[in-house]
């Protein structure tokens, strides 16, 4: 793990309260002067990152970056999370990170992007502006209960429930596993598989939600912060599937 992403992690550790620069560097075992280039570069890259003389740097209550580090913030058990700021599909990154990289990927990693410039859908092509939510979570097929048809059934009831509580609306369900709040598409899911074609047996699942937050930021009463949203869907659905 980098300076950086150390300086992250304690950060949102610490989210909405300062941490010294003394305390954060004797945390990340490094000079004073390292941890202010890190700070410098993650405000470039968006964080909101105040720096007081006398009482250190606090990062925001309402920053609403993407990271790795944000997500685990939320997860009960560290995963593995990879963040990307734009790929093709989340789905396809997963599916070419088990082919091809199998070191990189196992039961319970996320992959998230920024945006997706060839998202997926049931219909065809899924629009991935940034700003939205878009993710893949990988699941090995022996160490969940679901099989098949069910995967789909049992994410749509975790999606469907997660949605609902934390913006306080009710969706829309339709067939194809998308999600509408009154005429507006709000959610999509698509989940894949990967099958071992000597023995037909299904080896992973790649569950891919994808969420168009600008219409649920417009109607929901409270900031609802996107590390949140990802850590809260991907835990129930690695655990609840």
């Amino acid at each position: 793990m980098s300076t950086k992403e150390k300086v992250l992690e304690a950060l949102e550790r610490e989210k909405g309260n300062f941490i010294s620069g003394e305390a954060l560097a004797g945390i990340c075992n490094v000079s004073r002067n390292a941890i202010w280039k890190s700070i410098t570069e993650l405000k470039k890259k968006g964080y909101a990152i105040s720096s007081v003389t006398n009482r250190g740097y606090c990062l925001a209550v309402d920053n609403d970056v993407i990271s790795p580090e944000g997500i685990n913030r939320y997860m009960k058990s560290a995963a593995k999370v990879i963040v990307l700021e734009e790929v093709d599909s989340t789905n396809s990154e997963a599916k070419r990170k088990l082919l091809f990289d199998p070191e990189d990927a196992h039961h319970g990693t996320i992959i998230v992007a920024k945006s997706q410039s060839a998202g997926k859908g049931h219909k065809g092509k899924f629009l991935s502006p940034k700003g939205g939510i878009y993710f893949s979570i990988v699941l090995d097929a022996s160490d969940i209960a679901a099989q098949g048809k069910k995967v789909t059934l049992k994410v749509r009831e975790i999606v469907k429930d997660v949605l609902e509580k934390t913006f306080d609306h009710s969706f829309l369900q339709k067939e194809d596993s998308t999600f509408f709040l009154k005429d507006e598409k709000i959610c999509g899911i698509l989940t894949e598989a990967i099958v071992d074609l000597e023995t037909e047996h299904y080896s992973y699942y790649i569950v891919g939600i994808g969420i168009h937050t600008d219409a649920l930021k417009q109607s929901s009463k409270t900031f609802v912060e996107k590390n949140r949203v990802i850590a809260t869907l991907a835990e129930q659905v690695i655990t609840g599937v």
